[in-house]
């Protein structure tokens, strides 16, 4: 039985406003050893400008990278075929259809793969081939509003896009209008608008993670550094946020500001972990569904 694995580290490769000092060249290659824990560098991978999130399609050894660049440079999302060795081979680029390309995520037949726009608060939807290549995008909507903080809610800002277990809903958050946009995913690699609800003002919603149960999503929000519990009805439709819950300690003594970044769930469902940057910690809920 093998006891290491591959682990692909995206990186900024140039300055940006919000990210002054950032000097990575692009995807790099990782071994770790499940045994002892131990990480070793093996080598850049990707030569690519601002491989700042990234996607695996295991099954067809594939690797997705976003660029986040602006709306008039050229890139936005790539494939990559995956080696034995871990080394990656491009196979296809397409623009984002928007600026700050930032999340992506595929459908689990990986046929269709999802991308949101921070920069310019859109989202859009490419259909994918058999061999990992990404076709020209199906679909594209722009996200409008704004928030009440005004350094980072002047307009829309599309922070992720995120699909539940079976495939058939989309849900993304956006940070700068405070809302949550539901959208139908058709069988053409395209997307319907279905729905959206508010989440509170000010609070800037992040990224989101479906449970395992299929009846209920939690989402980060970034601003004000919560964790909001969502249930859906039996045919998967948006309804309503139950609960919020603060990522930080009550005792947590922040030099400057915090905000809530990742979130993930067990395979089992009982356990869900945030990311809070600034106070640099690890929160970790419980959910228990009978509560919920």
């Amino acid at each position: 039985m093998c006891n290491k694995q591959f682990l692909y580290v995206g990186t900024y490769t140039r300055p940006e406003a919000h990210l002054k000092s950032a000097n990575g060249r692009g995807v790099y290659l990782y071994s770790l050893d499940l045994t002892s824990g131990l990480l070793t560098f093996c080598s850049l991978v990707a030569d690519i400008v601002n491989p700042s999130y990234l996607s695996l399609d295991e099954k067809n050894r594939s690797l997705f990278a976003v660029s986040e660049v602006e709306q008039d440079q050229p890139n936005g999302v790539s494939s990559f075929k995956i080696a034995e060795d871990g080394t990656l081979t491009r196979l296809s680029t397409q623009p984002s259809m928007g600026s700050g390309a930032c999340y992506l995520t595929i459908t689990e037949n990986a046929d269709t793969l999802l991308l949101a726009n921070y920069g310019s608060g859109n989202i859009a939807s490419y259909p994918i081939t058999e061999n990992s290549l990404i076709l020209a995008a199906s679909y594209v909507n722009q996200h409008l509003g704004e928030g009440p903080n005004k350094e980072r809610q002047e307009a829309a800002h599309a922070h992720s896009i995120v699909i539940n277990n079976d495939s058939s809903l989309a849900l993304a958050a956006d940070l700068g209008t405070d809302q949550l946009y539901a959208y139908k995913v058709l069988e053409n690699s395209t997307l319907e608008y279905t729905s959206s609800i508010t989440m509170p003002a000010g609070s800037g919603p992040r990224h989101i993670a479906f449970h395992c149960d299929n009846q209920h999503a939690f989402v980060v929000n970034e601003l004000s550094n919560q964790i909001s519990v969502l249930t859906f009805n039996k045919n998967m439709q948006l309804l309503t946020v139950i609960e919020h819950h603060s990522t930080l300690p009550d005792t947590a003594l922040i030099r400057g500001e915090s905000w809530a970044g990742d979130i993930h769930i067990t395979p089992n469902g009982r356990f869900v972990y945030v990311s809070n940057r600034g106070d640099d910690s690890i929160a970790i809920f419980e959910f228990l569904p009978s509560l919920a």
